[in-house]
């Protein structure tokens, strides 16, 4: 406890009420951001997309705001006790006047055994200090396996070749021009040991094609994968996917934050097929596509757009109404239960801390 205690200095314990406060913050910020997409029809994804992105920043923004407001009345409060205590008092006005050769002087104290009701030192326990510390490991075990995700996304990039076929090349090429993402460069490579597209990469895009996709798969299939993943290269999903990994790995405890998430992840693939279908002008080409081959996928590393990013059939089939049936109305599976139950526990553990804290 004394290593722990000598290791976390205030500043890093001060992190703790602000990390509780996100609990309750997070919960609230759900059930607002669930009551919005209630009245919102899947027709409208892309505001639906962009009120789960701001749910999400709201959550981080919580915490940030909550920690400038505590640190606010911290430095304000010896300021104000300062006041109160040089302050004059009219019953004392005549005693502050006289001079300091006129006070008495205080006598002097022999030094006796201490109080025996003093708590002695360093036998108060502190749980914040257990709070942070497995806040902070848990934040590196999220941080590795942010870390390995990348890795192998990279490994799996370095194992692909050019793609070398004309036909798939020429197609790209059309989609491009149709899409606006000319300035992205964006490069087309085949992989031999992936079963599903993907796209990955900020300022140069790639997009990786399986090699039995490019070679036994019809032609207006790969022409719908392809404006897929291009449509995932528009809308910036790789660098939007990454800020949300980060929230994810800072606030991993907070169950409010991976429901969110969850969601923004929908809606950003029920963007990309609204987007993929105008590109193609042909929603049911497009559906039978995303049919035919979105079950197909797997291996798709963590950070990577993929066209069968939901592999569920659940989800699959939630893709499909999004686009065929008018005026369709997604389910939010929303576990209110759960969410009470966090909103009410992070209120305690802040009352049960704030207590602690006093005593």
């Amino acid at each position: 406890m004394n290593f722990l205690s000598g290791a976390l200095n205030d500043q890093w314990l001060e992190l703790v009420p602000v990390l509780l406060h996100t609990v309750w913050q997070g919960s609230l910020i759900a059930l607002l951001f669930a009551a919005a997409l209630a009245f919102l029809p899947a027709s409208k994804a892309r505001i639906r997309y962009a009120l789960s992105v701001t749910a999400l920043l709201a959550i981080l923004t919580g915490g940030f705001l909550t920690h400038a407001v505590m640190d606010h009345q911290k430095s304000a409060a010896p300021s104000e006790t300062a006041a109160l205590t040089l302050g004059a008092k009219p019953g004392f006005a005549a005693i502050n006047e006289e001079p300091a050769s006129a006070i008495a002087p205080l006598p002097v104290l022999e030094s006796g055994p201490s109080d025996s009701r003093q708590a002695p030192p360093g036998t108060a326990v502190d749980y914040r200090t257990f709070i942070l510390a497995g806040w902070l490991l848990g934040v590196f075990a999220m941080l590795g396996r942010l870390a390995f995700a990348m890795h192998t996304a990279d490994t799996a990039r370095a194992r692909c070749r050019p793609c070398d076929n004309t036909e798939v090349t020429a197609l790209l090429d059309q989609l491009i021009a149709r899409a606006g993402c000319a300035e992205h460069r964006v490069r087309l490579l085949i992989a031999d040991h992936l079963m599903g597209p993907l796209t990955m990469g900020v300022l140069a895009p790639v997009i990786i094609l399986p090699a039995s996709l490019v070679t036994g798969t019809p032609h207006e299939t790969v022409r719908a994968i392809l404006a897929h993943e291009l449509a995932h290269i528009r809308r910036q999903d790789y660098l939007v996917n990454l800020v949300q990994l980060l929230i994810e790995t800072l606030l991993f405890f907070n169950p409010a934050v991976w429901l969110v998430s969850h969601w923004i992840r929908v809606e950003r693939e029920a963007c990309c097929d609204a987007m993929a279908s105008r590109m193609l002008d042909d929603e049911i080409n497009y559906v039978s596509a995303l049919a035919n081959y979105a079950q197909s996928c797997r291996s798709v590393p963590l950070p990577a757009m993929a066209f069968g990013d939901q592999r569920q059939p659940s989800g699959l089939i939630d893709r499909v109404r999004r686009l065929l049936v008018p005026g369709y109305q997604p389910r939010l599976r929303l576990p209110l239960a759960s969410l009470s139950v966090f909103l009410l526990g992070g209120i305690l553990l802040l009352a049960a801390l704030h207590q602690g804290s006093r005593a």
